[in-house]
């Protein structure tokens, strides 16, 4: 059987571009995009921003400032400019360093709380899944807004 250079070029070349194709797609994905969870929003009464900072020991500080106020189920939660304590701020997910983030926020009393993701059927009512904030970007902003709208995947 005799072998054809052009075949052979052309299939080296696919196997290239494919290489090159898969080398670009990892490279715009080093960093994993932050995607909201749906049933720890759906559960949470308030969604509000605000800028986290570290303290000196490299705990985040529980007394925050809110910023904005992107979804308020009632009148009783925080306002905008108004300081509160959230109270298990320090045992969330997410915390990537100081900046602006999202805390889904419900209120038991007096006090706030990072929204606890309810628990997934199937799952082990004896394991529980830490809260988590979210770094404030125009993605998340947008998964916040269509998830509050209704709207599906």
């Amino acid at each position: 059987m005799k072998r054809s250079l052009p075949a052979l070029i052309i299939s080296v070349a696919l196997f290239v571009a494919w290489l090159t194709y898969l080398g670009i797609q990892a490279w715009q994905y080093r960093k994993p995009p932050i995607i909201v969870s749906r049933s720890q929003l759906l559960a949470a009464q308030y969604d509000a921003t605000a800028n986290l900072q570290p303290d000196k020991d490299g705990r985040i500080d529980t007394r925050v400032k809110v910023l904005e106020v992107l979804f308020a189920a009632d009148k009783e939660g925080p306002q905008q400019g108004q300081e509160i304590d959230v109270q298990n701020l320090g045992d969330c997910n997410g915390y990537q360093g100081p900046g602006t983030y999202v805390l889904p926020l419900v209120k038991r009393g007096i006090v706030y709380q990072v929204t606890v993701p309810p628990l997934d059927p199937g799952v082990s009512a004896y394991r529980s899944f830490p809260p988590t904030i979210y770094l404030l970007n125009d993605q998340v902003r947008k998964q916040f807004q269509d998830i509050r709208a209704g709207k599906g995947d």
